[in-house]
């Protein structure tokens, strides 16, 4: 079938069960106003395109633009989603970010919000007002459409990440343990107006907020590979080891007889450990990170600089959703739009994936509409999507050793392991809850291992100079797939085999069928204290869980 055709029914099956427009994200016009002035004024907002479920999203309300000094102003908002938790383990969050408009612009260029902040952890104006019942639209489906309500009762945490890449957006959490909706009103972050092009104090500006939800994935100890056979694993390098090994001598009527004893799969292929961030030795020397196929340098190593998973990080809980896929789209120039964007709609055969239509709405040119899966996720991407989205939202691409962490966790492997997320990340599984595979940043080129884990400054067509090619995916993999396609012939039910590195080496431009995304970003060093209990949080289990499973 060709990409048009199935474009073209799924376009038609969606449409008949498509919902009203919901928003998907914040929306306004407001004028800057010098400091002391009268407070910005909130003018009538756009349509705005339908959402997917409350679980995989994070929504915003009565978002407005305060004035506040020549440098700064405040955005200030309504903040909710369902689902979110907080222990001594690990966390959810919502990476929030913003863009602006300049009234007037004729190129309608959607430009970057960086924030100001003194401090990572709860910088001065960051805050949030007190407890008030709040509702948010959202679609629950293509049939219908719904009001989501919450307490507005969730004390939050902020954290800005500074530096060189920093101050893209902000993260927010709960302050401490708890589970359920966690919403808020009255947010505010400070908006950095000496970062504003275009924005002067009389300048009318459209203002976007954009909301991912994150998991948290602690700084510790992980397993690489499982100490069976699959595709590409990883594994500690062995010494030479004869299949008649010695293992005892018995004395018998003056002679001595060896008894033999042949060395076991996962004897030969252990899991490698990784103890810290540094450089990890690779190559076929005992005791060195070694892979049963895509291998990594021969006597050489995986540098220090690159994201090998043992330091925190955040990771988006599913792959990349069809309504946020849809909101990147419309924000970007038409023929960048129609650039990143499937001529088959991001559909698969016979509707199951949904798609990713255009719309007549001039201010979201892109929709989406699902299928039957419940994972709502993206399909047929290519690389240079997904550093344009990664890079738009201040995220980064995820590393092939972050992938299996995220699988695994802390716990110590089992063979031919295959399930989901030790930390509560969504990764599919079930005939209807399918995943696409996701491209990855591979440790078997160069190209892979040049990466640093530089971060996206705001800008979809500005990648940072360590990230794999775009336009050729030098330096890229595809990991997770279902265990039938792994070799293992245990069949479970569909779900991702932790270990398996089948495509880890692809390399591969173009769009795929079964390719999607899931963008991180480097946890601040913050994100490890509970500012209401006033400690840095810890578990034994992030040492290393002895329960592996499947």
């Amino acid at each position: 079938m060709t990409h048009a055709k199935r474009g073209m029914e799924a376009m038609s099956r969606c449409r008949a069960n498509a919902t009203r427009r919901l928003p998907v994200y914040g929306w306004l016009f407001a004028a800057l106003l010098a400091a002391g002035a009268a407070p910005a004024q909130l003018l009538v907002p756009v349509q705005q395109p339908s959402k997917s479920p409350l679980s995989e999203h994070v929504y915003f309300s009565r978002i407005s633009l305060l004035p506040r000094d020549p440098g700064t102003a405040v955005i200030q908002f309504d903040i909710g989603w369902t689902g979110s938790w907080r222990h001594d383990v690990n966390h959810d969050a919502a990476w929030i970010f913003f863009k602006y408009r300049v009234e007037g612009d004729a190129q309608q260029t959607w430009r970057h919000v960086f924030l100001k902040a003194d401090k990572v952890l709860n910088p001065s104006g960051y805050g949030q007002g007190a407890a008030a019942p709040l509702s948010f639209d959202w679609g629950c489906s293509p049939k219908d459409s719904k009001t989501f309500t919450a307490a507005g009762d969730t004390q939050f945490d902020f954290q800005v990440p500074d530096g060189a890449d920093g101050f893209t957006g902000a993260f927010v959490r709960r302050a401490d343990h708890g589970m359920g909706t966690a919403s808020g009103a009255k947010l505010t972050v400070l908006w950095d107006l000496t970062k504003a092009e275009g924005v002067k104090p009389d300048t009318k500006v459209a203002i976007k907020a954009y909301g991912i939800r994150m998991i948290y994935v602690a700084e510790g100890p992980y397993s690489l590979g499982s100490g069976a056979t699959e595709s590409g694993a990883f594994y500690t390098f062995q010494p030479e080891k004869k299949r008649g090994a010695e293992k005892e001598r018995i004395s018998m009527g003056g002679a001595t007889m060896v008894i033999h004893e042949e060395v076991a799969a996962a004897d030969e292929l252990p899991p490698y450990r990784v103890t810290s961030s540094n450089a990890i030795p690779t190559g076929k020397t005992p005791g060195r990170l070694w892979a049963r196929s895509a291998e990594p340098p021969d006597g050489g190593e995986i540098p220090a600089s690159f994201p090998n998973g043992y330091r925190a990080f955040y990771m988006m809980f599913c792959p990349m959703p069809q309504a946020l896929y849809a909101s990147f789209l419309s924000s970007l120039p038409p023929d960048q739009g129609e650039y990143h964007h499937e001529q088959g709609n991001h559909a698969t055969e016979a509707g199951w994936s949904g798609a990713i239509v255009k719309s007549t709405d001039p201010e979201n040119p892109y929709e989406f509409h699902h299928g039957r899966l419940k994972s709502h996720c993206t399909w047929w991407l290519k690389w240079d999507d997904a550093t344009a989205f990664a890079a738009w939202s201040g995220l980064r691409p995820m590393t092939e050793l972050e992938n299996e962490k995220a699988l695994r966790g802390p716990r110590l492997p089992a063979r031919e392991e295959a399930g989901n997320s030790f930390w509560g990340g969504s990764y599919g599984g079930g005939r209807y809850n399918a995943h696409p595979r996701e491209m990855v940043v591979t440790v078997a080129t160069t190209n892979g291992l040049a990466y640093r884990g530089t971060h996206g400054s705001g800008s979809p067509t500005n990648w940072p100079g360590d990230w794999p090619l775009n336009k050729s995916a030098q330096g890229t993999g595809v990991r997770n797939g279902q265990e039938a396609a792994c070799g293992i012939t245990e069949l479970r039910g569909p779900m991702w085999c932790t270990s398996c590195r089948l495509d880890a080496n692809l390399n591969d431009p173009e769009r795929g069928k079964l390719y999607g995304f899931r963008a991180a970003r480097t946890a601040p060093e913050a994100a490890k204290w509970n500012s209401v209990r006033q400690e840095e949080e810890t578990s034994p289990v992030l040492q290393g869980w002895p329960g592996g499973g499947r």
